[in-house]
């Protein structure tokens, strides 16, 4: 899958990371997120007190995928627990910090999330396959970013074009990658 992620982009993304790993943050969960109070908060959106310069931070190449409930928040450091997501929070998301960090969490609160992993565990095909779509999500939502920062203009038609290259480049590629991750009862590292 990271070969995909290189072609769709072709470096032009940020720089540094090492790539989509279906394995780490992913399939391995424990999932089911008692719906806490999640992120959020005073992420200074005014940007008070900061002053500007020239120094760039660099966000990696590709995003860091993370699913609430198992995970702890790699941008807190005093963190003593995995990060929770709010149910009403969307099923991939994104606090304002980790858009700089490239960060993506996927919300085991979310209502669909919670049942498969109440009802097969995170271990199960249907939870690989759960989170096989969210990853989806996120190659899509990024190509759209970066057609946006490459396209004159973004219409309808151009955006259905760019989700239906990406959708069928990625499925093509999992067919050929990812067939013990998404089709094997027992699936290891």
């Amino acid at each position: 899958m990271n070969q995909v992620w290189k072609e769709v982009f072709m470096g032009k993304g940020p720089a540094g990371g090492d790539g989509f790993d279906f394995g780490s943050g992913g399939g391995s969960g424990v999932g089911g997120g008692n719906g806490g109070n999640g992120g959020g908060g005073n992420e200074n959106p005014g940007g008070e007190g900061q002053e500007g310069g020239d120094e760039k931070k660099k966000r990696p190449r590709f995003p860091q995928v993370l699913v609430s409930g198992t995970d702890s928040d790699p941008l807190d450091p005093l963190t003593t627990g995995p990060f929770h997501c709010d149910p009403r929070q969307p099923a991939i998301y994104q606090r304002t910090k980790d858009v700089e960090a490239g960060i993506y969490w996927i919300n085991t609160s979310r209502r669909l999330a919670d049942k498969i992993l109440g009802e097969y565990g995170a271990d199960s095909t249907r939870w690989r396959e759960y989170m096989f779509q969210r990853y989806i999500d996120i190659m899509i939502r990024e190509g759209i970013f970066q057609m946006e920062k490459t396209e004159t203009s973004l219409t309808p038609d151009n955006v259905t074009r760019k989700i239906d290259d990406l959708t069928t480049r990625i499925h093509d590629q999992a067919a050929a990658d990812l067939n013990d991750f998404l089709f094997e009862e027992q699936f290891s590292l």
